[in-house]
């Protein structure tokens, strides 16, 4: 599928990670705030940029569609969670693009195994 968009107008969204906020006591933050990303209204993902060692840090870019305009009054499509251990792949409903990102939050400490570090679980 391929899709025309305004390129001059590209936004990035802040970038997300799961090993920022209040969990790790070096940091700053709202972990919440810190582990969601959004376009800005009217614009949908045209490339999810990572950094960190495991790709674990991401960043939206997010640009206007030419030939359609991203729907504002109906609600969004929330999808499950999905990562990499089950196929790390999502595929939006017919009709439907992405607009944001969501990293699942981290478990508590003492957690040691499968407390969703690396943005393992995203939505």
């Amino acid at each position: 599928l391929s899709v025309s968009v305004d390129a001059f107008n590209l936004q990035n969204s802040s970038w997300i990670s799961d090993n920022v906020g209040h969990r790790w006591p070096w940091n700053s933050g709202e972990s919440a705030s810190d582990q969601v990303a959004d376009c800005p209204e009217g614009k949908a993902v045209t490339l999810v940029e990572c950094s960190g060692k495991k790709c674990d840090n991401l960043r939206l870019h997010c640009s206007k569609p030419l030939q359609w305009s991203v729907d504002l009054i109906e609600d969004p499509v929330v999808t499950d969670w999905f990562s990499d251990e089950d196929g790390g792949r999502m595929d939006c409903p017919d009709g439907k693009v992405v607009t944001g990102v969501e990293c699942k939050a981290l478990k508590p400490l003492p957690c040691v195994r499968g407390c969703n570090d690396y943005c393992d679980r995203s939505e």
